[in-house]
């Protein structure tokens, strides 16, 4: 696969790629080379001076201040996503919209995330990254400003699809880190940065609750108003720049067709549980993805430089961790989503809990924190038995702990300690997946490939999301307040979800055994 990229299959980049890989000290050694030197000095140097966000991973000063930048912006990107959710029943008053029309809200958002991931990591690729995050935080803020401004719902829908763009930061910072950190650390430092998806989640449920009780609805979009641009220029200022020139083009017809062949696929998934999976509209929706999925596959294997390798992302070793990845989003998705429903559907339903939505949502904050929690833990774990093994693991104590879990119901404790159990493999697996795609690419994909890796996860998510509302309508029990969620439900979803936990166990086993060590040992530069 490299060599056919990067040179007569030695492994080795070819005459052309030697001629624009050039290190910025002039020496004239190769990346490659280099690279292996800058790692192997990077693992012995030692720490100076303690810092709050990087101590655990003890890089050097300058390492912990781009990995302090990247946290901060992971953590700001992942909340657009969470910042609405806990207030999704409140938007119709806001707008004067139906309910099912305010789901837009949160769906625009899902579908910015989901078409920016790719192409946002594909241009970090050829244009360097520090331009990218610095260009999609002042998009942030735009489509940020947008919302807090307006009442008109068409406008705010416009804003929220560009703030779901700032998801794309995620995978082109974890991309980042494997180029700043020593290779031992990289590990830690993926953790850390994967785990802003749950430090969102768990802030973005009470962080809204508190600013639209305080000061309404646009006070949750003015605060990123204000910090996106600040973090535009802390990147600017501490991130590295480019060191590497690319002489290849940006594939705009590969991104316009992506784009049409995700978009209704997406919306058929988050919509077909209201429209009716067999109506009209969903089949005529998954159609056209497929007409428009067919077309992109034809012109990507044809176009001289494009959004997606096609033999990358079909190789085995990528294919398959996708594959996992998006299971075992589906699972991190279903763990948070099943327990907040048992902590607070009414007592009075079988499986609830009672419990008022501001408890609920500090009990949530224990399993989306255990990715933070375990990243000392991930890093060296990683380092020791590779990205595979510890992927099988992760997943493998999914399943048993969904199995836990249909006894883990009868109170408070015994649920949030289930979610924390699921909430430890999600860890582990969430981490090894970027590190085992980053060793199979070529080192100018690594960002692209984090995309693609990050929209397998949105695909997984939206599913989950689509199957858990199917089981719920077929299961529930409704009552004068609403349609809730009943032990049956739960019960039957833990059993399906430690299935799937187990053959996303199966898939990360066929992924080649040297596959993601670090750090990254067999780099992609090497390949």
């Amino acid at each position: 696969m490299a060599g056919g990229r990067l040179g007569a299959g030695t492994g080795r980049p070819g005459r052309r790629h030697r001629r624009h890989l050039r290190p910025v000290d002039g020496r004239g050694a190769d990346l490659p080379r280099l690279h292996r030197r800058v790692l192997r000095a990077g693992a012995g140097l030692t720490s100076t001076a303690a810092h709050p966000v990087a101590e655990a991973i003890g890089t050097d000063r300058p390492a912990r201040g781009i990995l302090a930048v990247l946290v901060v912006i992971s953590v700001v990107s992942a909340l657009q996503s969470s910042v609405v959710v806990p207030l999704i029943s409140h938007i119709p008053e806001v707008f004067s919209v139906s309910a099912a029309t305010a789901s837009w809200i949160v769906t625009a958002t899902t579908l910015g995330a989901s078409v920016a991931a790719p192409i946002i990591s594909r241009m970090a690729d050829l244009y360097g990254k520090r331009l990218i995050v610095v260009c999609t935080l002042l998009v942030t803020a735009l489509g940020s400003l947008l919302v807090a401004v307006s009442d008109v719902f068409a406008i705010a829908v416009t804003g929220r699809a560009l703030q779901g763009t700032a998801m794309a930061l995620i995978p082109v910072s974890m991309s980042i880190v494997k180029e700043v950190l020593p290779g031992p650390k990289i590990g830690s430092g993926i953790a850390l940065l994967g785990g802003t998806l749950g430090l969102g989640t768990a802030l973005g449920l009470p962080v809204a609750g508190l600013l639209y009780r305080w000061w309404g609805w646009h006070a949750l979009f003015w605060v990123t108003v204000v910090i996106a641009p600040l973090l535009a220029l802390a990147a600017q200022l501490v991130l590295p720049g480019r060191s590497v020139q690319q002489r290849t083009g940006f594939d705009v017809l590969g991104s316009v067709l992506f784009t049409v062949a995700l978009v209704p696929f997406l919306l058929a998934l988050s919509q077909g549980n209201d429209w009716g999976w067999a109506g009209p509209a969903v089949l005529g929706l998954f159609g056209a993805a497929v007409v428009a999925g067919g077309l992109w596959l034809w012109w990507e294997r044809r176009a001289p430089d494009p959004l997606v390798d096609i033999d990358i992302a079909a190789g085995r070793t990528v294919m398959l961790t996708n594959l996992s990845s998006l299971l075992l989003a589906g699972g991190m998705f279903a763990n948070m989503y099943l327990a907040s429903q048992q902590l607070a559907n009414p007592a009075s339903v079988p499986g609830g809990l009672g419990l008022p939505s501001e408890t609920v949502g500090l009990l949530m904050i224990a399993p989306a924190m255990m990715i933070i929690v375990l990243s000392p833990v991930i890093g060296p774990a990683l380092h020791r038995f590779g990205g595979r093994t510890v992927l099988v693991a992760a997943a493998l104590a999914m399943a048993a702990a969904y199995l836990a879990r249909i006894w883990l119901s009868g109170s408070p404790t015994a649920v949030v300690v289930g979610a924390v159990l699921v909430g430890i493999g999600i860890s582990f697996g969430l981490s090894a997946q970027p590190m085992i795609v980053m060793a199979a690419v070529p080192a100018d994909r690594t960002a692209s490939a984090n995309g693609l890796n990050q929209l397998f996860r949105t695909v997984g998510t939206s599913a989950s999301v689509a199957a858990v509302a199917v089981l719920t309508s077929a299961t529930s029990l409704t009552t004068t307040t609403g349609e809730y969620a009943t032990g049956s439900t739960f019960r039957l979803a833990f059993i399906g979800l430690a299935a799937l936990m187990a053959l996303g166990a199966l898939l990360a086993f066929l992924v080649p055994g040297t596959a993601g060590r670090t750090g990254v040992a067999e780099s992609s530069a090497e390949q």
